[in-house]
């Protein structure tokens, strides 16, 4: 049963991974994965680096493109939605501060909490000092091709039409549903105040772009912003900081009970497992799951240890 539970959080840490590469390969890093199907599900920045984070003490080329990355496209994020996310116990929280220029040590941390393969105050220490340290120069820039054109980078395309600010969100989450949806949705998703978006949206309706009935919102004519923003066919908009925040601390507590000698069938290792699950397989924000092709890579692995589970 240990066993088990060593390979299913192997196995797992190795999908979320892949679709984390993924990611990044679609915004212009070189990633080498070979050929799979261009993704339905729109990529979060944001999210992507607040993820990616966890993983950049045991994975240098990880490490590389996110410093990379940082460096070249500074003015694409909303910087404002990774410090809302900082918090005393949360060593990426240091990391986000280092990476964005903010003098920090994680040497005297008396809240230490474990990343990804880094156990001590001392070894984030390090970590930090190289994420500080790093050179900025052009190489890392010359390395990094073009974002690819589809569903996956629509929301890096519309912040490039309209700019960084709440305004692309809304965009998008109503392209991702053509019927309209609530604008409380926008809110929570984007992490901007209720206000900020009623306040756009409503500027929105002197222009004739969409409508409004009660917080409810709708595009008058998505099919001009699908031609200009080139949208794809089954696009899905996932609730990325969710899934990966659900994905880290799955690997997080597994972490912890094998370190407390839990075995597979505790009913404590079931409730991670389905807690997990659970926020993963969420209703999308947009779209339809079924076409979510990076989610169902990551629900592919509860399916296959479930019917372990069973056997045994």
């Amino acid at each position: 049963m240990t066993t088990l539970l060593n390979t299913f959080e192997a196995e797992f840490r190795v999908r979320l991974l892949d679709v984390i590469y993924r990611q990044w390969r679609d915004l212009g890093s070189p990633f080498s994965l070979g050929n799979h199907p261009a993704p339905t599900e729109v990529i979060d920045p944001e999210a992507l680096l607040w993820c990616s984070l966890e993983f950049i003490a045991t994975d240098a080329r990880l490490l590389e493109t996110v410093l990379e990355w940082f460096d070249s496209n500074k003015s694409s994020l909303i910087q404002q939605r990774l410090n809302g996310r900082s918090a005393d116990n949360e060593p990426r929280s240091l990391l986000w501060q280092a990476l964005s220029n903010k003098a920090v040590s994680g040497e005297d941390s008396e809240m230490f909490q474990p990343l990804d393969g880094l156990e001590s105050p001392a070894g984030l220490a390090d970590l930090i000092a190289k994420v500080t340290n790093r050179s900025r120069g052009v190489s890392g820039a010359e390395r990094l091709g073009r974002p690819r054109r589809g569903s996956s980078t629509l929301l890096l395309r519309a912040r490039d039409l309209l700019g960084p600010d709440i305004r692309h969100f809304l965009l998008v989450y109503l392209l991702s549903n053509p019927g309209g949806g609530r604008l409380r949705t926008v809110q929570r998703w984007s992490g901007f105040t209720y206000r900020g978006v009623s306040e756009a949206a409503k500027r929105w309706t002197f222009a004739d772009i969409v409508s409004i009935d009660h917080g409810f919102c709708q595009l008058n004519n998505p099919q001009a912003w699908t031609e200009l923003l080139q949208r794809q066919e089954n696009l899905v908009l996932i609730d990325w900081f969710r899934c990966f925040d659900a994905s880290i601390r799955l690997l997080r507590n597994l972490a912890q009970a094998k370190l407390r000698n839990l075995s597979w069938d505790n009913p404590v290792i079931a409730t991670f497992m389905r807690e997990a699950h659970d926020a993963i397989s969420a209703p999308p924000l947009g779209g339809l799951l079924s076409n979510a092709s990076l989610i169902a890579h990551l629900l592919d692995v509860f399916s296959k240890y479930d019917l372990i589970l069973a056997a045994h």
